[in-house]
This record gives C-alpha cells, sequence and structure tokens, in this order.
C-alpha cells in the first residue's frame, strides 16, 4: 500500500479536513493563490498612493506670498511697528 493509497483513504473516511494542506487542484488552488494575490494588489496600491502624493506635494506653490485684504491694514501695521 502506497503514500497516495493511504492518504485517499484517510481523506475517503474523514474528508478533505484530514490533509494539513490543500490540494493544488481545482478550486483549492484559489487557497494557495489568493493570498500572494491580495499581497501584490495591496503593495500595488500603496505606491500608487505614494506616488500620487509625492506627485501633488511636488506641484505644490512653494512659497505664497500673503498680502493684506485691505491697504489700510498695511499703514496700521507700518505705524504700529514704528512706534514700538
Amino acid at each position: 500500500m502506497g503514500v497516495e493509497q493511504i492518504v485517499d483513504s484517510f481523506v475517503a473516511k474523514m474528508g478533505k479536513r484530514v490533509r494539513a494542506a490543500p490540494t493544488l487542484k481545482g478550486f483549492e488552488l484559489t487557497a494557495w493563490v489568493m493570498p500572494f494575490a491580495m499581497l501584490g494588489l495591496g503593495l500595488f496600491v500603496v505606491t500608487w498612493v505614494v506616488v500620487k502624493m509625492s506627485r501633488t506635494s511636488r506641484t505644490a506653490p512653494a512659497a505664497v506670498e500673503v498680502q493684506a485684504v485691505d491697504p489700510r491694514v498695511d499703514k496700521e501695521l507700518r505705524e504700529f511697528e514704528e512706534e514700538s
């Protein structure tokens, strides 16, 4: 009696749960493939987000000069600085 026959007899008596790992046939192949596919998809999404974030930060203006809304504010600030 070979190893395959012994394994087949256990599977016939107790079901597929008796195996420590899923087989590489049919639908059970997804148990092997899906973790790697999800890992690859996750790495792709993280890379995409990082690239998008780095591109938007490079296109942002380096410095924006703040101007007073009202010229009277500038006048008041200059007067205040002269007094102090």
